[in-house]
């Protein structure tokens, strides 16, 4: 079938404006050529904001040299923190600076290609699936520049036969041209993108390269933001690729459009390029466990909204994903994080969904029908005792509260 083609008139219809927010903390040495790569980029409808986290070094001068050179400088701003604040600070930073629909979050140390912006943007306008975020494949280059390995091994692709490597572009893999001097050339396959939901990434798996491969939509990211997560000083992409990935899915780009450098001096580009499905750094430096206390933390905090937004079931499922009924029940033992807004009647979600969500279909072991009874009765016990805590930590209003209620079921029934 022959495909149309479509004029949209721009001031009706208009193509969407991409922040870019670069976080730097003493990358000197690299800064002026990862602007450079932002400002070369094909799609000219961006903005960028760098976000300096109080530099030791000349990286503050050395970015006022290039807005100040480029001609493109009217794109670029740079925010400078008064104190060192970490990556989650930053980025929230040039959230505020910025305003468009999808953003980018660019390590001051790592490349884009000319056409990482239009690929991303072009992904999440498909006409099939939409989704909170975009990660594409990345060179690995060293600190120099040289080029280490041509894809980001732990991100999920369709790699094919992994005990046969096709050598031409039209199976799926690249094709050199290393010329003695000048630049080398390198062409890729048009690859498919592939969608990923929620659920088809295993419990706290990773599944995509690193932040600098990213396009966020700024609705989720407005969703999942909060003051609490600024803690997290590095690592902050485990906090927002699993908690946005946990809302609406991501759109995997197995093409490379940009390039992640290993220089050794960060938590995540240390290890050597070993081959196998090795880490890309030092995992004891990942706050996981963190990261997932604050996404539940957040969920119950802001639960009317998110269970306005995604439905009673899928809260259900991020309340699992995120937590456990043991990590529930520990909540409820402290007065002060309680989430009371889960027991308002207006509300269509018991507690006790959070252990076993569903109706079972099937023949169920012993063991887990009275952990089910179990776990209904502790929190029905919970619901009652927070009642009474309410009514003797308030007297003024919640002993009026009770007792207009007790006279009202009186007279109902008299």
């Amino acid at each position: 079938m022959e495909s149309k083609k479509y004029v949209i008139q721009t001031d009706q219809i208009k193509s969407p404006l991409i922040s870019i927010i670069v976080t730097n903390f003493n990358y000197a040495r690299y800064i002026e050529t990862c602007l450079q790569s932002i400002a070369d980029q094909t799609y000219t409808k961006f903005e960028c904001v760098i976000v300096d986290d109080v530099s030791q070094d000349n990286s503050v001068e050395i970015i006022e040299r290039f807005i100040d050179n480029n001609q493109v400088s009217d794109r670029f701003r740079l925010v400078q923190h008064g104190e060192n604040q970490g990556q989650m600070a930053a980025f929230q930073t040039g959230l505020e600076h910025t305003s468009g629909r999808f953003v980018v979050f660019v390590d001051a140390d790592d490349l884009l290609l000319p056409d990482f912006i239009e690929t991303h943007l072009k992904a999440h306008l498909n006409s099939s699936y939409e989704a909170a975020l975009s990660n594409s494949d990345q060179f690995q280059i060293g600190s120099d520049g040289q080029i280490l390995s041509a894809t980001h091994i732990v991100m999920y692709k369709n790699r094919g036969n992994t005990r046969s490597i096709a050598r031409e572009p039209k199976n799926g893999q690249c094709e050199w041209d290393f010329p003695h001097e000048g630049p080398i050339t390198f062409r890729q396959p048009d690859l498919p993108i592939e969608y990923y939901h929620a659920w088809e990434v295993p419990q706290w798996g990773w599944m995509w390269s690193t932040t600098s491969a990213a396009m966020f939509r700024r609705d989720v990211l407005n969703m999942i933001m909060s003051e609490e997560c600024r803690c997290l000083r590095v690592c902050a992409d485990s906090y927002l690729f699993h908690f946005s990935h946990a809302l609406g899915g991501t759109l995997i780009i197995p093409a490379v459009h940009g390039c992640y450098r290993r220089h050794g001096s960060n938590a995540f580009s240390n290890n050597p390029i070993i081959g196998g499905f090795n880490s890309p750094g030092d995992v004891r430096r990942d706050p996981k466990a963190l990261s997932r206390e604050l996404s539940f933390r957040l969920a119950i905090k802001r639960f009317d909204y998110f269970h306005a937004v995604i439905g009673r079931d899928r809260i259900i499922w991020l309340l699992k994903y995120f937590g456990s009924g043991r990590k529930f029940i520990k909540l409820t033992l402290s007065p002060k994080t309680f989430p009371e807004n889960m027991f308002i009647p207006s509300v269509r979600i018991t507690p006790e969904n959070i252990f076993y969500p569903k109706i079972f279909r099937s023949p169920v072991a012993p063991q887990k029908i009275i952990i089910r009874v179990i776990g209904r009765f502790y929190l029905r016990f919970v619901r009652y005792m927070y009642q009474v805590i309410r009514f003797f930590r308030n007297p003024r209003v919640d002993r009026i509260k009770f007792s207009l209620e007790s006279c009202s079921k009186e007279t109902d029934s008299v």
